[in-house]
């Protein structure tokens, strides 16, 4: 986190980086829950959930700028205005996120350090396992992972929303499955992780097009009510950029379909209950 922090952080790599490293660590105070005081559990979410959603707010605002940087290359001299506009505006959102993120690490930095010293102190016996195995206890989570993300690929899939929980529950899988990779049965990785890859890629790609579709929407309220003489300056890069964002949100759209009628032909996850 101090690296993320620091004047480097203007590497958008360190924060994207510091995200999949708090999911890391979320995961892995879920998956050891049993073995840890529930106050100790529970400080532990909370610190970890402040932490990513702020670098969130940043690593969004990255995507966002190398998105539009990509497709600016070749874009008619029409378009230059609005696309500098465009670019100018995301800077200065990055850097409000940034801000946000560093004066949250003055408050949680020191909170975190000392979290992680008394997990380790409070780590002890589970009180309830059944006479289960460390390797049972993960193997039955595991299971229950995959089941969550079974039940959110065969939901009612009609909103943006309705595929950002299933993202959500396949990372919870992922992340899952990375941390307790040791006390899997053997193969079970090598078919898992494929596909999880392959349907994060997609979601995460369809993600980040409604984040920018809301982006540009902000973007051009915020002209229209204040300088509407820029906004018809800007209106073309804006909407050719917005009309790039929903054909890739389809694309992605069609490309999670494809993926999730794979799942459920194989009866969804690939671990089975104790």
């Amino acid at each position: 986190m101090t690296r993320a922090v620091a004047p480097a952080a203007d590497d958008p790599e360190l924060v994207h980086k510091l995200r999949v490293e708090v999911r890391r660590a979320v995961a892995a105070v879920e998956a050891f829950a049993e073995y840890l005081p529930r106050r100790v559990y529970r400080q532990a979410k909370r610190e970890l959930r402040s932490v990513r959603r702020a670098a969130g707010s940043a690593r969004d605002w990255d995507v966002f700028a190398a998105g539009v940087g990509a497709w600016a290359v070749g874009r008619p001299e029409a378009e230059r205005p609005g696309l500098d506009a465009v670019l100018g505006w995301a800077a200065a959102r990055r850097h409000a996120a940034q801000a946000a993120l560093d004066e949250l690490a003055q408050d949680h930095l020191v909170a975190i350090e000392q979290l992680r010293t008394e997990v380790r102190e409070a780590v002890r016996r589970p009180r309830d396992t059944k006479g289960r195995t460390l390797g049972e206890l993960v193997r039955r989570l595991l299971t229950e992972r995959t089941a969550e993300l079974t039940a959110a690929v065969t939901a009612d899939i009609t909103t943006d929303a309705d595929l950002h929980r299933v993202r959500i529950a396949a990372k919870r899988v992922r992340y899952t499955a990375e941390v307790l990779d040791d006390w899997l049965p053997p193969g079970v990785g090598d078919d898992l992780y494929p596909r999880l890859k392959e349907v994060q890629e997609a979601l995460g790609r369809f993600n980040d097009a409604v984040t920018a579709l809301a982006h540009l929407d902000e973007f051009a309220a915020h002209l229209r009510r204040v300088h509407p003489d820029l906004w018809e300056r800007c209106r073309p890069a804006v909407e050719a950029l917005s009309a790039h964002h929903i054909a890739a949100r389809e694309h992605d759209r069609v490309a999670f379909r494809h993926w999730a009628e794979g799942w459920r032909n194989r009866g969804g996850g690939w671990v089975t209950g104790d």
